[in-house]
């Protein structure tokens, strides 16, 4: 918008009152002036009228209008008198200073709008006697008013000019401290926070405007101040934080605003995040997410609940959700903090199993001491009885028969003790190879002759410290297990390994310590297991087989024993394909070896790297996260997938991938293998590589010989990652699978 400046308001405002002035007094002087003029004309018109008049009374009276011809003439010759007639009573022209007017009436004379008419009454005693009729001119009249006109214009213009230049310049004079003071506050106004009115020692309004001023410019100037750093402190809270931030606005279901950890956690970018309607990301429970927001809006304080987030790519994840109400331009939102618990989830399933085995092992021992405390007072007694009485064989059938049953009964209590056990009774350092080689007759008597088990033991098998006998029970009992899933005919596979578990793997999998390890693989290619079944496999008691032929202690006691030994135990499992049990016991300490325990990273940089492009696809994302990082790290370029079917969408719009790091257990209906096998078929120069918790060896008997040569056993070290890429990015040939 235009300002108008104040010093021409004031200048304006003078002029037009000096103007007012001006002609307040201007014009009574100017019509005062032409007033004048007027009566000296009239005067003049009047003697001049009354001249004539007598000349004519003369010429009336004497009859000789002959005489008065010259004084006539004598009249017109003033340029102010243009007629001058004298006339009978009956209006008729006696005497004019034209002879051609004698006779005529005065009718024939018209008047115009330059002239006018004057009358003088001729008379004596006799009576009426004519009259004398001179028509004037206002030529004379016209140019005094102009003249003073004239005068009164140049006075207004003159004094107009000198008012003019007096406005002005008081304006200026006036308002120059005002016009500093509007610079002042308009340099202000544009961001130049440091700009101050200037002083003057005079206590005036407009000094005491100018001190009001600079209060206000140093409010103004600490406040933005306060503000921006305000606004900085808490913008870097928003964006670093790594928790999920949302401003919603829950009457249009939109995203507002969202910080980077928000667009990370729902695979989303800024844009994208922005436009989607928060019921699309949590499908799964919209009337509970409509209730929470509800339940917010109309306590208007911060609740906190647990609901399960849907990614971009179909994902779901476990999350706390934390809402408040804020409000930003007069607009409620909703502030909402979302925290990824997938992996406390996780962790509170794997405690209160943990928690839960605890107690049925305290549990489970206290019945199991007091129960043998009574089938050794059962047994005592059978055998005093067997030994006083003579029995008929009748009754010693009976006899031998409670015996039996009691000793069963002492065998399963025997069982029960040892899940509940907390230390082996006796450890010894052994070499596990050994035996699994001594225990291969009873295993193979103890099998159906249509099992086919396999040993592939390493040869620089690490020592580790355990109880023999108990881990000759615990393969024992893994061995019928694994005959009951493949329904009595099959192959089972037992392996060994030395092992190191990192820092990366144990974060991921509750209940693993970082160290050096000695591995017991054993593999079916039995039915496997769905997950409910396989939170259950380890509790005492339970069991999928029928009635009768199962106890349900076989794998809790795998598991006590597990646990006495530090060590940790892992499944894989699919519906199928086979499971396959790994036991991680920890190694001798008496060795004194040295350790070797990768760090999350450490010589990262003497690791093989590449510039070649790899999609890894495996739907845990702490897995993909780590093998991104790594991979990056070494100059990778890395596309990730969490489930077949986006694998196979990035491919179709990737073609120039180099090769496939994909986990072989997947959800979504396509497993590594469908996938491996379908990008092969599309992509024949595509390279690939899985990766699963069985080994390449159980693969292989399992059907899917075919992969083992691309198959990376989980769990894998960087080391063992980065080189297997680079080794099968350098063969000279495209893998066909």
């Amino acid at each position: 918008m235009k300002v108008k400046s104040l010093r021409y308001s004031i200048a304006t405002t003078i002029i037009g009152l000096q103007a007012v002035l001006m002609v307040a007094v201007l014009w009574p002087t100017l019509h005062s002036s032409f007033d004048a003029s007027k009566k000296q004309i009239s005067s003049t018109e009047k003697i001049t009228l009354k001249t004539l008049a007598e000349l004519g009374r003369i010429a009336f009276l004497t009859d000789e209008y002959n005489d008065l011809q010259p004084f006539l003439e004598i009249a017109v010759l003033d340029p102010h008198v243009q007629k001058a007639l004298l006339l009978n009573p009956d209006n008729v022209v006696y005497a004019s200073h034209d002879a051609r007017d004698i006779g005529t009436t005065m009718q024939q004379f018209e008047n115009t709008g330059k002239t006018y008419w004057r009358s003088q009454q001729i008379s004596n005693a006799a009576g009426n006697l004519g009259s004398l009729k001179i028509r004037f001119s206002n030529h004379e009249l016209e140019t005094a008013y102009f003249n003073i006109l004239q005068l009164g214009f140049t006075i207004a213009i003159i004094g107009m000019i000198l008012v003019a230049i007096t406005g002005i310049g008081l304006g200026t004079f006036l308002t120059r401290r005002l016009n500093r003071l509007n610079q002042t506050a308009n340099e202000f106004a544009k961001g130049n926070l440091s700009a101050r009115a200037e002083l003057h020692h005079d206590n005036d309004e407009i000094n005491n405007l100018a001190m009001t001023f600079n209060h206000m410019a140093d409010d103004i100037s600490n406040a933005l101040h306060t503000l921006r750093e305000s606004e900085s402190r808490f913008r870097g809270i928003f964006y670093n934080a790594n928790d999920a931030v949302f401003l919603v606005d829950p009457e249009n279901d939109r995203i507002v605003d969202a910080n980077p950890a928000a667009c990370k956690l729902l695979e989303y970018d800024i844009k994208e995040l922005l436009q989607t309607p928060v019921s699309t990301i949590h499908l799964e429970n919209k009337s509970r997410m409509q209730a929470f927001v509800d339940e917010v809006l109309e306590k208007g304080s911060a609740i906190t609940e647990d609901l399960i987030c849907t990614t971009k790519n179909n994902n779901k994840i476990a999350a706390s959700i934390s809402a408040s109400l804020t409000t930003i331009s007069n607009k409620t939102l909703l502030l909402v903090q979302t925290r990824d618990i997938s992996k406390r989830k996780q962790h509170e399933k794997s405690l209160r199993r943990a928690q839960k085995m605890e107690a049925v092992g305290q549990l489970t021992g206290g019945i199991a001491h007091d129960f043998n405390n009574i089938l050794g007072i059962i047994l005592g007694n059978l055998d005093l009885l067997n030994r006083q009485l003579k029995a008929d064989d009748k009754t010693q059938k009976r006899l031998d028969n409670i015996k039996y049953s009691a000793e069963r009964a002492a065998d399963l209590t025997q069982k029960l003790l040892g899940f509940s056990r907390r230390e082996n009774t006796s450890t010894a350092t052994t070499n596990i190879n050994q035996q699994i080689i001594d225990m291969h007759n009873l295993l193979a008597r103890s099998l159906t002759p249509q099992i086919e088990i396999v040993h592939h033991l390493a040869d620089d098998l690490w020592l580790t410290e355990i109880d023999a006998g108990d881990f000759e029970d615990v393969l024992l009992n893994m061995a019928l297990n694994a005959r009951d899933a493949m329904a009595g005919s099959g192959n089972l596979t037992i392996e060994t390994h030395n092992c190191v578990l990192d820092e990366a793997y144990c974060n991921n999998n509750m209940g693993a310590v970082p160290g050096e390890y000695v591995q017991l693989a054993i593999s079916d290619n039995g039915e496997g297991m769905p997950q409910e079944i396989q939170d259950r496999i380890f509790e005492p008691f339970f069991t999928t087989k029928d009635v009768g032929k199962g106890t349900g202690l076989g794998l809790a006691m795998v598991f006590g024993f597990v646990e006495r030994s530090g060590g940790f135990i892992k499944v894989y499992t699919e519906v199928g394909i086979g499971t396959t049990f790994r036991l991680y016991l920890p190694r001798a300490k008496h060795e004194n070896l040295k350790k070797q325990m990768p760090e999350n990273n450490a010589g990262i940089n003497k690791l093989p790297g590449g510039k070649e492009t790899i999609l890894v696809v495996d739907d845990e994302p702490a897995l993909i996260e780590l093998v991104e990082e790594t991979l990056h790290a070494l100059g990778y370029r890395v596309l990730t997938a969490t489930n077949g079917k986006k694998a196979l969408q990035i491919l179709a719009a990737e073609p120039t991938v180099d090769l496939m790091f994909s986990d072989v257990v997947m959800p979504g209906g396509t497993n590594g293998f469908e996938l491996a096998e379908q990008a092969a078929t599309q992509y024949p120069l595509l390279r690939v590589i899985l990766t699963s918790g069985y080994t390449d060896i159980a693969i292989a008997r399992n059907g899917q010989a075919r992969f083992k040569a691309h198959l990376l056993s989980k769990p894998y070290t960087q080391e063992e990652l980065t080189l297997r890429i680079r080794k099968t990015l350098d063969a000279r040939s495209a893998i066909l699978i």
